[in-house]
């Protein structure tokens, strides 16, 4: 499985993903590492639009490590079959403490 990842993510993170195939971390040309990715993995930086899209003829999945999806074209994902998920336990802990 070939995964990019576009933002800036822990190096512990990356590790782990690495071990779930091969990985494009922060590409200089995002255009064109989708060209051959499955997985799509972004935090907030990255806008995954109907035109980004159009560059990833393999993508099968994109990924939020984040709370929300209000950077991810959830329509232009769902007409091309690509399945969409977040993570929105993410931010739990880091919010508890702020508030405590």
């Amino acid at each position: 499985m070939r995964i990019v990842i576009a933002d800036q993510m822990e190096e512990e993170v990356v590790r782990e993903i690495r071990k779930l195939g091969d990985v494009d971390y922060k590409p200089a040309d995002i255009r064109a590492a989708l060209a051959e990715a499955d997985a799509l993995i972004v935090r907030s930086a990255t806008k995954v639009t109907k035109e980004l899209l159009s560059f990833a003829p393999r993508l099968k999945l994109v990924a939020r490590a984040g709370v929300g999806l209000d950077n991810v074209d959830q329509e232009a994902c769902i007409g091309k079959g690509i399945k969409v998920a977040n993570t929105p336990g993410a931010s739990t802990n880091a919010v508890a403490e702020l508030v405590i």
